[in-house]
């Protein structure tokens, strides 16, 4: 068998097997336990601690915070003005992981309170699967323009408050 043809074969196996790339892609069918998993775990926590500044709701409020809006897959596979939220299949790359874990050189999620851990494992476990969400939905609330660049770590906690909650829309690090 030529190198090309198993190269190829490769990797279709590869897109075929992982979580992460069937997840990314709305068009698959979405397996019935991740599905539940989501449903009992993850989605009470964005609509209780997350859905105010990061929605659709919070758009037409003008209240969504960081172009970032978590009320639909395609809204968390899009990610928001920091980027990608989440890699599906690698919880440790996930934006969204580190935010709630209240990581160094991260916003801070929720900004009221740090979430148990219970339920910090829980949203790993479910980026490990794949991040399997059944939503659907359009959202287009990020427009990018050069007067609101992505967010950059700065190491202290001022980037995320002036930016994220209500700043002036322009890169910290170069204020």
């Amino acid at each position: 068998m030529p190198v090309t043809l198993k190269l190829l074969l490769a990797a279709l196996v590869v897109a075929f097997f992982d979580p992460g790339i069937r997840a990314a892609n709305p068009e698959t069918k979405l397996a019935p336990a991740g599905v539940a998993f989501f449903e009992k775990k993850i989605r009470p926590v964005l609509l209780e601690h997350c859905y105010s500044c990061h929605s659709a709701d919070a758009a037409k409020g003008n209240k969504l915070k960081a172009g970032f809006a978590l009320d639909t897959a395609e809204g968390l596979r899009k990610g928001g003005e920091s980027g990608l939220a989440i890699v599906p299949g690698k919880p440790e790359r996930s934006l969204l992981l580190k935010t709630l874990r209240h990581t160094a050189n991260t916003p801070e999620m929720p900004p009221k309170g740090k979430l148990p851990a219970t339920v910090i494992a829980d949203f790993a476990a479910w980026i490990a699967m794949g991040a399997p969400d059944p939503r659907s939905g359009v959202v287009n609330t990020w427009p990018r323009t050069s007067s609101s660049p992505p967010w950059r770590p700065t190491g202290t906690g001022e980037s995320h408050n002036h930016h994220h909650h209500g700043g002036t829309g322009r890169d910290p690090a170069s204020s």
